[in-house]
């Protein structure tokens, strides 16, 4: 799982960036001015209800790694071409038979 976290100064800093970011700036933008000022207000009491002060906002996924056997190219009989599995040491080269 990868975990990041990002710290604001305050309110109007996180609000800021969301205005400049690409999704949720272009979704305000075709907003009213009544709702964006409630979508502001309710952000703001669910994200700092003390009033004031630094906010952390933090984002989790989930991510996995694999591999997948590779293939090299082999040169079979008369250098007709074959698909056949590598060796780690001959990922990907090309190699006679």
């Amino acid at each position: 799982m990868i975990t990041v976290e990002r710290t604001y100064s305050d309110f109007d800093d996180l609000w800021n960036t969301i205005l400049g970011g690409p999704s949720a700036g272009q979704a305000l933008a075709v907003m009213s001015e009544e709702e964006v000022s409630r979508f502001r207000e309710v952000l703001q009491d669910r994200l700092q209800p003390a009033g004031s002060g630094p906010i952390t906002l933090s984002g989790r996924a989930h991510a996995i790694r694999g591999t997948v056997p590779s293939l090299c190219f082999v040169h079979g009989e008369g250098d007709a071409p074959v698909w056949g599995q590598s060796d780690p040491q001959a990922r990907g080269v090309a190699v006679n038979a």
